[in-house]
């Protein structure tokens, strides 16, 4: 508990966006809850029960961060595109 007279409230991870950490500190609010950060992807997080399972999780993961790489550079999709690969899709 604060020693002091300023409430604290406790906010989801939803409701910590910039935009109401702002508003609360403007207005005197102190606002606990989990820190804002960029999402980080962990092979701590697979819970699975067999082994081959989990060596399909861990490929699905290395597979996501390599895809969001590829989006993230654009010179690549626009590549693409001037052959006609993504014609179909």
């Amino acid at each position: 508990m604060r020693s002091d007279s300023a409430a604290t409230n406790l906010a989801d991870k939803i409701f910590r966006t910039q935009a109401n950490l702002n508003f609360c500190k403007k207005h005197g609010i102190h606002l606990d809850g989990p820190r804002l950060g960029k999402r980080r992807y962990s092979l701590g997080h697979i819970i699975t029960r067999l082994q081959h399972t989990s060596e399909v999780a861990i490929h699905l993961v290395f597979l996501s961060m390599n895809l969001l790489c590829l989006l993230e550079s654009s010179s690549f999709f626009k590549t693409l595109l001037a052959q006609g690969t993504l014609h179909g899709l």
